[in-house]
C-alpha cells in the first residue's frame, strides 16, 4: 500500500511539474489578451487602478448598456477582496515549496551533488517570499478600499502554487544505476550562478526598500488626514521610474531564471528518462509530437515564468503610470518612466 500511495504522489507531482510550463505560458497569452479586452482588463486591475468610488476599473468606459451592466457585475465589491491578502499569495508558496524540499530530501533522497545544484536557488525563492510575507504583514498598510477581484485573488493563488514546482526538480535525470545525478559544473556557471545569487538578493532588498517608502507615504497622509492616501513617492529610483518595486520584481525573476538555466545546463533538470517518466503520466494519450513540445516546455519553464512575470508586471506599471499622470496632472515628473529608467 505504500508503495502504491508513492507511485501515485510521484506521478501526481510529476504531472503538476509538466502542466507549471503550460499554465503560465496560458496566464502571459491572457495577459496580453487584457490589453484589448475590457472585460479581462478589469479583472487584473487591482488597487488603485480600479476606482472604488465609481466601482470600475481604469478601462475605457463602456458604450452600450449591456457592457455597463457586464462591467457593474465585474467590479461588484462582493466579488473582491482587499489587496490585504495578498499575504495569502506567499503563504502558499512558502508551504508549497516547504513540502516539495521536504519531499525532494526526504522522501526521493537526491544525491549530494544534485541537491547542491536546486538547493541554493530553492532557498532564494524562500526567503523571497517569506520576505514578502512579512512586507504584507508588518511594512504594507492595504487600506479597505484597496480591492482585487477575486479571479485575480484566485490567478496570484495559482502562481505561487506552481511557482516552486520550477525550483524543485521532480523530473531528474538518472545518469546511473543509483539513481544519482553525474553533473560537471563548471567553475565558469559557479561563478556566474554566485553572481545571479547577489543580484537576486540585491534586487530583493530592492524591492523591501520601495515598498516602505510607500507603505512610510500611506502612513504620513493618513496621520495629516489627507482627502486621499496617495502621493508623489519619491527617493530612490522613484526619481526615475513609477514602478521600482515591479522593475525590482522582474530582475528577482530574472535572476531566478538565470541560475535554473545553469542549473538546466549542468545536466540536472530533464534528460531522456523524462520521457518514461511521462509515459507512465496522463500525458501518454497525447501521442509523441505534443509530448515532446511538453517536454520542451518542461525544459524552458524559468523562461516562461520570467515572460510571465515581466509581461504582467509591464501592464500594471503602464496602468500606475497612466494613473498618476491623471491623478496628479502636471504636478507629476515629467521626466519619470514607467519601469525602465531612461527608456520606458
Amino acid at each position: 500500500v505504500v508503495c502504491v500511495a508513492y507511485v501515485a504522489c510521484m506521478h501526481l507531482l510529476t504531472t503538476a511539474s509538466l502542466l507549471v510550463g503550460p499554465i503560465y505560458l496560458t496566464l502571459t497569452i491572457a495577459a496580453l489578451l487584457s490589453l484589448v479586452s475590457p472585460t479581462l482588463n478589469e479583472l487584473a486591475s487591482h488597487g488603485k487602478t480600479r476606482q472604488p468610488s465609481m466601482g470600475v476599473s481604469c478601462a475605457p468606459k463602456p458604450k452600450t448598456k449591456q457592457r455597463t451592466k457586464k462591467l457593474s457585475i465585474l467590479s461588484n465589491d462582493r466579488f473582491t477582496v482587499n489587496k490585504a491578502r495578498f499575504v495569502d499569495f506567499y503563504s502558499t508558496g512558502i508551504v508549497t515549496a516547504t513540502f516539495l524540499v521536504y519531499h525532494a530530501l526526504y522522501v526521493d533522497q537526491y544525491s549530494k551533488d544534485n541537491i547542491d545544484q536546486w538547493l541554493s536557488s530553492t532557498c532564494l525563492l524562500l526567503t523571497h517570499l517569506i520576505r514578502r510575507f512579512c512586507e504584507c504583514m508588518w511594512v504594507q498598510n492595504s487600506q479597505f478600499s484597496s480591492r482585487m477581484h477575486l479571479s485575480g485573488y484566485l490567478l496570484g493563488v495559482v502562481h505561487y502554487l506552481c511557482l516552486p514546482f520550477v525550483f524543485v526538480p521532480l523530473v531528474v535525470e538518472r545518469s546511473d544505476g543509483n539513481g544519482s545525478c553525474r553533473l560537471q559544473s563548471s567553475i565558469q556557471s559557479r561563478y556566474l550562478t554566485s553572481i545571479a545569487m547577489i543580484g537576486c538578493l540585491y534586487f530583493q532588498y530592492q524591492q523591501y526598500r520601495h515598498h516602505s517608502i510607500l507603505a512610510s507615504l500611506r502612513s504620513r497622509n493618513t496621520a495629516s488626514a489627507k482627502k486621499s492616501s496617495y502621493s508623489i513617492p519619491s527617493g530612490g529610483l522613484f526619481e526615475y521610474v513609477t514602478c521600482p518595486h515591479y522593475m525590482s520584481e522582474i530582475m528577482i525573476y530574472f535572476m531566478f531564471a538565470g541560475m535554473l538555466a545553469l542549473q538546466s545546463k549542468c545536466g540536472c533538470v530533464g534528460g531522456d528518462e523524462v520521457k518514461s517518466i511521462v509515459s507512465a503520466t496522463p500525458f501518454k494519450v497525447l501521442g509523441n509530437g505534443a509530448t515532446s513540445v511538453l517536454l520542451r516546455l518542461y525544459n524552458s519553464t524559468h523562461w516562461i515564468v520570467l515572460l510571465w512575470v515581466a509581461t504582467n508586471l509591464s501592464i500594471s506599471a503602464n496602468k500606475s503610470h497612466a494613473w498618476y499622470l491623471n491623478q496628479f496632472g502636471e504636478v507629476y515628473p515629467i521626466n519619470r518612466k514607467r519601469l525602465l529608467p531612461l527608456f520606458w
